[in-house]
């Protein structure tokens, strides 16, 4: 099966994708929808979208202090925790996992044309209530 689906993309130019997409169609094809998961909770970015985990209301675990150990320069590893304190606005669709977004990059989840939607309906809905507002 591999060997015709493989055949098909290449005499059609298919490859010139990447490999996101193929992984996606192939998924379609090949697996039920209940073999499927959508992993909402991982962050993705890639250079015209991503994903970024809505923070969870009243299911933020306390944050500990994390100075990280990429720099010996005391001062920015302080700034970089500083930087970590504040996370995005909690959601109630949220996953809880103290996200800092960049806003300039659109959201998948909510972008016009983005085939997700049709995918909950496929797969029977959302596991936690709906996209992230």
């Amino acid at each position: 099966m591999h060997l015709l689906v493989y055949s098909f993309l290449h005499n059609t130019n298919f490859l010139q994708w990447g490999d996101a997409p193929i992984h996606s169609l192939a998924a379609g094809v090949l697996l039920s929808p209940s073999q499927i998961h959508y992993f909402r909770d991982i962050g993705y970015r890639h250079t015209t979208i991503a994903h970024c985990p809505a923070n969870a209301k009243a299911r933020q675990e306390p944050r500990q202090p994390y100075l990280e150990m990429t720099t010996t320069d005391e001062k920015k590893r302080i700034e970089e925790d500083a930087y970590w304190e504040e996370w995005d606005e909690e959601k109630e669709n949220g996953v809880g996992c103290r996200c800092r977004c960049d806003p300039e990059v659109p959201e998948v989840e909510l972008k016009e044309g983005s085939c997700l939607p049709n995918w909950v309906d496929v797969a029977g809905g959302w596991i936690t209530p709906g996209p992230p507002a």
